[in-house]
């Protein structure tokens, strides 16, 4: 049991699952109690962490950010805009006292919401933050994508609302782009009972393809610094998943 004092207020108490606090064959206690009955006032609220899809740890990411931003600023013109300031700062040095601010201060303030823009979207559209308890790998992720592509186009057949364009782009990527042209409504129902059932039959080699992710990861970060190693990588990840998995299980 747990022996506590009376001046306490206790909001609910129980017993945790087996192995639910940590791993072993025992349940644990736990007790919720009022703030103000144990510090004696409210503290002030925490901020709930919020998880950046863009972080400069994964060479892969932060290089394929710079690509995609590169590739953004060229379709706004971004460095003809940029060479068009130059110039009108250069007219400006030339005259300050009679040229007109005004068109250098307003393409001044477009090229900087524009990148902002860029660089936002970019850094959202990044990678997807994943937080399941079936771990993450991208040769599962395959199998949850080809779940999605059935799943809409049954939807499709059905008459409901879906967008033909994601559609496509994910049969382009699961190679499935002849078989939803020509599946019929049954077939395609079809097809997504047996997707997820491959994806059932997936599951169970999750950890090894996570395992293997990870040390992609770490041989990609021992590649691209100096000051570290394949062997400490894949520990410091070790270590986090862990913590990682202990975190839901306290959940």
């Amino acid at each position: 049991g747990l022996w506590i004092s009376r001046t306490l207020e206790v909001v609910r108490a129980g017993y945790t699952a087996f192995g639910g606090a940590c791993p072993s064959d025992h349940r644990a206690l736990w007790v919720d109690l009022t703030t103000i009955s144990v510090l004696g006032h409210r503290p002030p609220r925490l901020l709930k962490p919020v998880s950046q899809r863009l972080h400069s740890r994964d060479p892969r990411i932060w290089r394929r950010y710079c690509d995609q931003v590169t590739a953004r600023y060229s379709q706004s013109h971004i460095p003809t805009r940029l060479k068009q300031l130059k110039q009108l700062r250069g007219l400006y040095l030339q005259q300050p006292g009679d040229a007109d601010l005004t068109p250098l201060i307003a393409l001044h303030q477009d090229i900087h919401e524009t990148t902002r823009t860029i660089r936002h979207e970019t850094a959202r559209k990044i990678r997807k933050v994943r937080r399941g308890e079936v771990p993450w790998s991208p040769r599962l992720q395959r199998f949850r994508d080809e779940i999605e592509l059935w799943t809409r186009v049954v939807k499709q057949h059905e008459g409901h609302a879906t967008s033909r364009t994601i559609i496509r782009r994910m049969a382009k990527r699961c190679d499935k782009v002849t078989e939803i042209s020509n599946f019929t409504p049954a077939m395609a129902t079809e097809a997504l009972k047996q997707a997820h059932g491959r994806y059932k039959a997936a599951k169970a080699d999750s950890s090894l393809w996570r395992h293997e992710h990870l040390t992609g990861l770490a041989d990609a970060l021992a590649d691209s610094q100096q000051n570290t190693s394949r062997s400490r990588e894949i520990r410091k990840m070790l270590t986090v998943e862990e913590q990682r998995r202990q975190g839901r299980a306290a959940c």
